[in-house]
C-alpha cells in the first residue's frame, strides 16, 4: 500500500483493505492484484470464490466489524461470491 492509500485508509477508519485479483481492466493494465493493494490471505476468515472484489473492513465501537464490498470493474457484471471460513470445531449445518 502506498502513502496515498495509507492516508485514505487512516482518514476513513479502515482497519484493513483487501482485494481479489482483477481479470480485466478498463485502461489495459495487467490483470492480477492492483499495484499497492493487498490480496486476501489464504487463511483469512472470508474468501472470494467468484468476482473481482475490493473490500474495506471497519472496526465498530462494540468490537464487531463491518465490511464494504466494491466491484473492480464497474463496466462488467461480477456476480461476486464471498464465503466465510468455518471453524472446523463449530461447523454450521
Amino acid at each position: 500500500m502506498n502513502n496515498r492509500h495509507r492516508g485514505i485508509v487512516a482518514l476513513l477508519g479502515i482497519s484493513a483493505a483487501l482485494t481479489s485479483p482483477r481479470a480485466r481492466t478498463i485502461n489495459g493494465t495487467e490483470p492480477g492484484i492492483p499495484d499497492g493493494a493487498t490480496a486476501f490471505p489464504e487463511d483469512f476468515w472470508i474468501s472470494v470464490k467468484q468476482g473481482e472484489i475490493l473490500s474495506a473492513f471497519f472496526k465498530l465501537k462494540d468490537g464487531g466489524e463491518a465490511i464494504c464490498l466494491a466491484n473492480h470493474n464497474a463496466y462488467a457484471w461480477q456476480g461476486g461470491l464471498i464465503v466465510p471460513q468455518q471453524d472446523s470445531e463449530k461447523k454450521t449445518e
